[in-house]
Formats: C-alpha cells, sequence, structure tokens
C-alpha cells in the first residue's frame, strides 16, 4: 500500500513540475523495468546501388518486436523520408522488400495472422503456372512442345527482380516517468539490394542452308522463392522460365545470343547425361529455307542442353555451414562454349569447344 502511494505521489510531482509530459495511460513491467505508453518515432529512408537505374515507387516494410508479440506492416514510398510514431521501447526487426516488374511475393497477411511467424520466415516467391499458353505470357510461347516436363513454370521471372533490406533497432526501456521518448527520431535506413540472382545466358548459332527467324528458350532448375533475412534459396521443388532472347546479333551466317533472367537461383543435374530435370536448356529454333523447286518451308527444330559442366564451372548457388543453398554471386553469366549448327533438318554440334553440347530433338519441316 505504501509503495503504491510513493508511486503515485512521485508521478504527481514530475507531471506538475513539467507540463510537457503527459501522464502515462497504461503502465507495466517488461524484463523487470517499468515502462509506459510513450511512443518513440521512426523514420524510414531507403538507400539503393549506384548501379540501379531504376527503383520501384513503393515497398512493402513488416516489422516485429519478439518481446510480447508486437508486429506491422506498412507501405512506404521508396523516394521520401517517411516517419512513424507507434513504437513502445523494445528491440524491433524490420524488413523491406519491393520489386521491379510483375511478380507475386510474400503475403503480408500470412504474417501478421501468423504469430509464431517470425522475420526469419518470411521469404518472397514467384508466381507458378503449369501452362505455357497463360495469358500472362502474352502467347509468346505458343505451339512450343517441352521436352522436359517435369515441373511448372515461373510467371514473370524473365522481367522481375526482388529486392529486400533488413534493419534492427532498439528502442530504450524508459525507468524515469519524467523521461520521454516522444519526439525522439530513431533512423531505419534501408540498404536495398536485389534478393533475386541475375543470370545472364550466352551462346552461338551457325546457319547451314537456312535463315534463322526467331528463337524461344526454357531453362529449368530454378527455385521458387528466397528467405529475405537469410536469403537462402528454396530449392525443395524447381521450376522452368521461359525467355525470348532479347539481343540477337549477327555476324555473317553466325547469330551471337544472350539473354538475362531473374530467379532466386539454379539448381545443376545430378548427371551430366541427364536428359531430363533441372540445369537442362530447351532452344526452339524458328527458320525458313527455300527448296530448288522455290517452295518456302519453315521448320521448327529443337534442341536441349544439359548446363551440367558450365554450372560446375559457374555456379548459381553454394551451400553454407548448414547445408543450405545460398547465390554464389548477385549476377553470373553462364556461357556455352559449343556454338550450335542449324541445319535444314536438325541441330548438330558446331563444335567451337565446351564439354556441354547440344543434343537435336527436332520435329522435322513443322511450318508455322
Amino acid at each position: 500500500m505504501v509503495h503504491r502511494f510513493l508511486l503515485f505521489f512521485l508521478t504527481a510531482i514530475l507531471v506538475s513540475c513539467n507540463p510537457d509530459v503527459e501522464l502515462c495511460d497504461v503502465l507495466g513491467w517488461e524484463n523487470g523495468v517499468l515502462t509506459h505508453s510513450h511512443r518513440a518515432m521512426v523514420r524510414y529512408s531507403f538507400e539503393w546501388e549506384s548501379n540501379q537505374l531504376y527503383k520501384p515507387e513503393n515497398a512493402n516494410v513488416m516489422w516485429v518486436r519478439p518481446v510480447k508479440r508486437l508486429k506491422g506492416f506498412r507501405v512506404l514510398a521508396t523516394d521520401a523520408v517517411t516517419k512513424d510514431t507507434t513504437f513502445n521501447g523494445g528491440e524491433y526487426e524490420f524488413t523491406a522488400y519491393t520489386h521491379i516488374g510483375d511478380v507475386s511475393a510474400f503475403e503480408s497477411s500470412a504474417f501478421l495472422n501468423s504469430w509464431t511467424m517470425e522475420s526469419a520466415d518470411m521469404e518472397v516467391r514467384y508466381e507458378i503456372t503449369d501452362d505455357l499458353g497463360d495469358g500472362q505470357f502474352g502467347g509468346a510461347y505458343a505451339g512450343i512442345r517441352d521436352r522436359n516436363p517435369y515441373s511448372s513454370y515461373l510467371l514473370g521471372a524473365d522481367s522481375a527482380s526482388i529486392f529486400a533490406a533488413t534493419n534492427r533497432i532498439e528502442i530504450p526501456l524508459q525507468t524515469n516517468l519524467a523521461d520521454t521518448i516522444r519526439g525522439t527520431f530513431y533512423d531505419c535506413k534501408f540498404r536495398m539490394h536485389p534478393v533475386t540472382q541475375s543470370i545472364t545466358v550466352e551462346f552461338s548459332m551457325d546457319e547451314d542452308g537456312v535463315v534463322i527467324d526467331s528463337v524461344k528458350c526454357l531453362m529449368s532448375g530454378a527455385g521458387r522463392s528466397v528467405h529475405l533475412v537469410s536469403q537462402v534459396v528454396n530449392i525443395d521443388a524447381t521450376y522452368k522460365v521461359p525467355f525470348c532472347p532479347e539481343s540477337c546479333t549477327r555476324n555473317g551466317t553466325r547469330l551471337n545470343v544472350r539473354h538475362t533472367f531473374h530467379a532466386p537461383g539454379l539448381v545443376r543435374n545430378q548427371k551430366s547425361s541427364a536428359v531430363t530435370g533441372p540445369g537442362i536448356m530447351q532452344v526452339d529454333v524458328f527458320a525458313h529455307y527455300t527448296d530448288d523447286d522455290g517452295f518456302v518451308h519453315k521448320p521448327v527444330l529443337t534442341a536441349i542442353i544439359n548446363m551440367y559442366n558450365i554450372l560446375a564451372r559457374t555456379p548459381s548457388l553454394v551451400y553454407n555451414e548448414l547445408g543450405e543453398p545460398r547465390q554464389s554471386e548477385r549476377s553470373i553469366t553462364l556461357a556455352i562454349g559449343n556454338a550450335m549448327k542449324v541445319t535444314r533438318t536438325r541441330i548438330e554440334n558446331s563444335m567451337d569447344g565446351g564439354l556441354d553440347g547440344w543434343i537435336d530433338d527436332s520435329e522435322i519441316h513443322i511450318d508455322y
């Protein structure tokens, strides 16, 4: 009884001496320290790498205070400093993520509604589809038959990259009721970096009696998701990334092909002799030629390549001390040494070098 009276008496004195201090609405004990309802102010800002030309307008920000399980979610502008005044004392873990392109990422509702989900559990993931004719591909892969139908396809991986950052802020617990943390700013700077890997594929094609009109590719072995904090890639299942090469430069009868897509990471096949599964790339070549009678033919020729040795030399993923896969680098280039020789009826190896070779799987003289 005496203790409660002294506490009330001291509080009244302190408030009367300082009109700027508000009487606490709620008093409580946390880790043996008396806390009150005064709020700290967190000031958010975003920093980008110097080579990042395009910056998304908004980012999703989630935070969690492990002690007494406080959670929150914000959508913030990335080009402005934003202030938030809703934080009591304690240690907070902040995670921000955003993306360029059309990609389905981590759902904030799952984080907010799951009492046990920690920051380490948060991940971003691409949507998948079983249909190459999915409307989101815009009809780009109509008429292509998948020679490696072991898995589904990633939507958006060809053009979308994901960025994230984490931060920890400790807001002190107040032990003196005369002290207030109102008006004190705690800076939460997010240094955004990509958590998806930029993967560039390079190969060459030689025309032998045909003219190549276009090329369409399927790259298998891509992970679907990556954890935002640990950046561990989930490869429990792998998927395929369809793409139409962005660069085909001609030098005589040789075409040099180059394309960059974004994925959490690529898995290598377990066997160099495999023709299905992860680490296989399929290339469909649309060509035309005129026969001796003047008729124009438009064959679709197909080859696959197991990039076993290429991914061994330039691994997409490495494993940490716990055996968990993480990206080897933020950006890798997979250069195929063997050029592809495209004839009227099949695809062969030009044997320019490299241990991994093209395997023909053409449907002869399919007009498109």
